[in-house]
């Protein structure tokens, strides 16, 4: 009997020890670095970084991207090891699609450009899953992005070439006439007539 309740106790100690070893095993933290603001419709330089420390390795591991809440899907690309580019928002992952292997001590800074169409606030969920292990979530991660709105300049370029703004009212005035007008000229002739006219009434006369 006393046999049998050493064997538990045992049996359990060792399955609480391998239970704390694998935990903290684990070890592995997301960062998403910016400079500066976010601003709507900029593209944005960022940094991901993907760190472990005394983890667990993986000899299959994939990064899953998700947005959790937004005003709209933003476009965030990489570059791989070939120099393609990819959109990770829309592949939905980064890495390749067998996954890679990580553990240990390690930094993975991955450099990325993100867009936002629209101001708001983004959240973005980073995972770290085992392909091996029917995607399981090793570790996961969100991010809050709060994106300015853009700041719309004032056109100081446009101008008016038929019409006069007065500042002081607001009115718009015409530009004033210039040259001899057909008044003008119908006062001339009619002139002309009449002096016409009259010379040949003293001439008869």
């Amino acid at each position: 009997m006393k046999k049998r309740v050493f064997f538990i106790v045992f049996v359990l100690a060792l399955a609480i020890f391998a239970t704390i070893i694998y935990a903290a095993g684990d070890n592995f933290s997301f960062a998403i670095n910016y400079t500066g603001n976010i601003v709507e419709g900029e593209a944005k330089d960022a940094v991901v970084v993907l760190e472990g420390t005394d983890a667990t390795v993986y000899s299959n591991a994939l990064i899953k991207v998700e947005l959790v809440s937004g005003p709209s899907t933003p476009t965030i690309t990489a570059k791989d090891t070939s120099g393609v580019e990819h959109n990770i928002m829309e592949l939905g992952y980064w890495g390749p699609p067998e996954g890679f292997a990580v553990g240990n001590t390690f930094k993975n800074e991955t450099p990325v450009v993100a867009t936002y169409s629209d101001p708001g606030t983004y959240v973005i969920r980073l995972s770290l899953i085992d392909k091996n292990s029917s995607d399981r979530v090793i570790v996961s991660q969100e991010f809050t992005q709060v994106v300015e709105a853009s700041q719309a300049l004032p056109d100081n370029n446009v101008t008016n070439e038929t019409n006069i703004i007065n500042d002081s009212n607001n009115i718009i005035e015409e530009i004033p006439q210039t040259g001899t007008s057909i008044w003008t000229y119908l006062i001339v002739v009619i002139a002309v007539i009449c002096l016409i006219y009259g010379s040949s009434k003293i001439i008869k006369k």
